[in-house]
């Protein structure tokens, strides 16, 4: 009988260290992206002709001097009307110092927890998960929705996009590697449309670039 115990102790052993491998690889993924995402967007931003940090209107305080609507990539507007749920007070002078506890609990908070199911497909597959939260931190809280339905021909929400892009890799139509391209391609010639696409287009092919070499084995780039 003893050895039917420790058959069962074994087993629930072996599930709970592969619980435990899923959450360590989970958090670097995460990690490494927060690390990418840091340096990608810059110190902070003003441009009137960047509409999408421009919408929720600008810092009430200057920022060494200059007038802002985006730390690290966080918008003035996106810094306000989260603060309540997120618990801290949506001060100018807060989102100037924007520090680093804040900055990834609102990125995590926000621009990754939405997505239900987000966790299984990073799991599965780190670079389409990545690819689904950089496209809403870049694009807007619908962009992962429209491009993941116009490619696939879906019908998906923000809600469920992360779900639907699992079970698209799991059927087997598609490699991981050629998901992950046309959905870089579709980025991509989104983006080339945009009336700002002069001013910011190589900033934003090398995102993309970056995004393929740091979180696949292939490369792709968008040019």
């Amino acid at each position: 009988m003893n050895w039917k115990k420790n058959l069962v102790y074994l087993s629930l052993l072996a599930l709970i260290l592969v619980a435990i491998k899923k959450i360590m690889n989970r958090t670097e993924v995460w990690k490494k992206y927060l690390d990418f995402l840091y340096k990608q967007e810059g110190e902070s931003g003003g441009s009137k002709i960047d509409k999408g940090g421009a919408w929720g209107g600008y810092c009430p305080i200057l920022y060494k001097g200059e007038k802002i609507h985006t730390r690290r990539g966080i918008t003035w507007g996106s810094f306000v009307n989260n603060s309540s749920k997120l618990g801290y007070s949506p001060t100018g002078d807060l989102f100037c110092k924007m520090p680093i506890w804040l900055w990834e609990k609102i990125v995590t908070k926000v621009f990754k927890e939405k997505y239900k199911g987000i966790d299984k497909l990073i799991n599965s597959v780190p670079i389409l998960a990545i690819d689904l939260i950089d496209m809403g931190f870049m694009g807007g809280h619908s962009a992962p929705s429209r491009h993941i339905n116009y490619l696939f021909d879906e019908d998906t929400t923000l809600n469920d996009v992360a779900l639907t892009l699992y079970k698209i890799s799991e059927s087997r139509n598609y490699s991981t590697e050629q998901i992950h391209k046309m959905i870089t391609n579709e980025r991509w010639r989104r983006l080339k449309l945009q009336d700002n696409y002069w001013e910011f287009g190589k900033g934003w092919a090398n995102r993309l670039n970056k995004i393929t070499a740091n979180f696949s084995d292939y490369k792709h780039r968008v040019f």
